[in-house]
């Protein structure tokens, strides 16, 4: 079962999704530092720009969506309607993995993640 979604975006972040907003707002995110004490698993908070770490923002947590998360994908998207991806994480949560490809491939925002309650990344 899905418990997490995480969205890679594509090198250099060209849509944002990761940058401090108004005020220095930081979105939800997720990291994964490269090296011997990487075990596979993503950490939740932020990491610091110069450190070198695989970062992504959170869509969903625990089994349930990140409003902070989906607002920015959103907004990257520009034309999805407001509830649209709200769905489609709650559909993926519940296992219904049809749309993981076109949440993340039809606005050229990066690559999905799944993770089970562990941690552990979940196959399509």
């Amino acid at each position: 079962m899905v418990a997490t979604i995480l969205l890679i975006p594509e090198p250099g972040d060209p849509r944002k999704l990761l940058a401090a907003g108004p005020c220095g707002a930081r979105p939800p995110m997720a990291y994964r530092r490269p090296g011997i004490l990487d075990v596979g698993l993503w950490r939740f908070g932020h990491v610091m720009p110069y450190h070198i770490a695989r970062r992504a923002l959170v869509l969903a947590h625990e089994g349930h969506p990140v409003a902070e998360g989906i607002c920015r994908g959103r907004i990257a998207l520009e034309w999805v309607p407001s509830s649209a991806l709200e769905m489609w994480v709650r559909d993926m949560l519940h296992g219904d993995t049809r749309f993981r490809a076109d949440v993340a491939a039809f606005g050229g925002l990066g690559t999905l993640v799944l993770l089970d309650a562990d941690g552990v990344e979940v196959a399509p």
